[in-house]
Formats: C-alpha cells, structure tokens, sequence
C-alpha cells in the first residue's frame, strides 16, 4: 500500500463554484487509488469519494451532505471504513453507497485519529473520552479497547498479524488483536524521540526519530518488522536553503 499526505486549510476553486475545503490522504487500497474531499459552495458542503485505478481517471461518488474532514481510512477485502472530525465515520462496500456508522452512536465533539484494519477487524482510534481506540470485525459495531487507552488518542498501525497502538511514549502491542501489552520498543543506541508508527508497508512498521549530532536535532526514519526491536532506515533529506529571491 503506498499513501501521499492530504492537507486542510484555505479552501481551493473546483469549478462551478464550488470550493474543496479539505482532502484526505490518498492512499492505493484493494488495486485502486483512493481519497476524500470536502466540498462547499455558499449555500451546500458535500463530502465525497475519489477513486481511480490508474491515477489518471478519477470516479466520484457522495459519501455525504454536510462537511467531514476525513482523517484516516483503510480497508478490508470487502470493506473500507473512513473516520473524520467531530465524531464522524462511515463505511461502504462498494465505495459508491456510504452508511454512518459512528464507534459512538450519538456521540459527538471528538475527533478520529486513526483507522486501520488487521487480524480480521477494524480498528479506529479517537481523541474524546480518554482517547479510546475501538474495533470492529464488520465496521458497524464497535467495542471500546480499555488496556490501550492514551489520552489525547493515539495512532494504530498492523502488519504481520501485530497491532500497535501508539502515542506519546504509551506503546500497546497485540498478536490476536484482542489483548494489548504495553510494551518498551528497543531502538538503536543514540536515537531518542520515537515518534508515533506512521505506516505498515514493504514488510515493516515505520516511525520516525530523531538524533542529536553536536548542536543538531536530525530527523530520521526507524523500521521494525515485529514493533518490537526497531533499526535505523535513514535519515530524512535537508531543508533546501531558501532563495534570496529578487527584490522588485
């Protein structure tokens, strides 16, 4: 699975008046492309899905009225559930016909974190009531993870039949999906900072971290491919100096 970052923010002209106040990720899932907007004009906001097989011609389908700002999302063989602002979640099987289905009936003034699928269930992260993370084998009900709370929420990331839960220095590990450990990663000597577990690709979980060289703080990725022990992958390219530009 491969993921480019999404961006929030100053709304962008779409035609027809229409403006997309928000996108998501784009993220490639069960052969297709995939990513969700938020759209308005002065008198409607739509939220919608955006697919498309070779990254060319796209296919758009309404997952709602109203504005979400879709965070995470992450699919099933036969299921993608999408987690958003203000308690909003949805989830389809055929990413054209979308049915609400909150880990929080009725709930409301929090926010998802996270979504991921693994071992057989869904997991979704939020960051109201504690900062619960929830799962789901059918995406409709879901059932709240207790030992893996973190307040604030956290990120939840699986691959190799493993389930990390994460935030802040609060690690929570499973094989089943069910039962979590809070658990200590090991990285390698002279990294500090872990950050949270971004993403699970080409075999291994990635985070990112950090080195001290001289007065420096570097900013490096760490992988793992059992969340446990983590080795370094590299380090991050350098901020291009800035052009001095042309005075006018």
């Amino acid at each position: 699975e491969h993921e480019a970052g999404g961006a929030r923010g100053p709304q962008q002209a779409v035609g027809g008046g229409m403006k997309t106040f928000s996108t998501s990720k784009v993220r490639y899932l069960n052969g297709k492309f995939m990513f969700f907007a938020a759209h308005t004009t002065p008198s409607l906001a739509t939220s919608w899905c955006y697919t498309s097989s070779d990254g060319l011609t796209w296919t758009q389908n309404k997952v709602t009225d109203g504005r979400i700002g879709f965070v995470e999302f992450d699919s099933s063989p036969t299921l993608t559930v999408v987690g958003g602002s203000n308690g909003g979640q949805v989830a389809s099987s055929d990413l054209v016909t979308w049915v609400s289905h909150p880990v929080i009936p009725n709930g409301s003034g929090y926010d998802h974190n996270d979504v991921a699928y693994g071992n057989g269930k869904f997991f979704s992260s939020i960051n109201g009531f504690g900062g619960t993370t929830y799962s789901s084998t059918d995406g409709v009900t879901w059932t709240s993870i207790p030992a893996a709370t973190i307040p604030g929420g956290s990120r939840v990331e699986t691959g190799n039949g493993i389930v990390i839960i994460n935030g802040g220095s609060n690690y929570y590990r499973s094989t089943d999906g069910n039962t979590f450990t809070r658990i200590t990663p090991t990285i390698p000597s002279g990294w500090l900072g872990q950050g949270p577990v971004t993403r699970f690709t080409g075999g291994r979980f990635l985070c990112t971290a950090a080195q001290i060289v001289g007065s420096t703080v570097i900013t490096g990725i760490l992988s793992s491919t059992d969340g446990l022990a983590w080795s370094a992958v590299g380090f991050l390219p350098g901020t291009p100096a800035a052009s001095p530009g042309t005075k006018a």
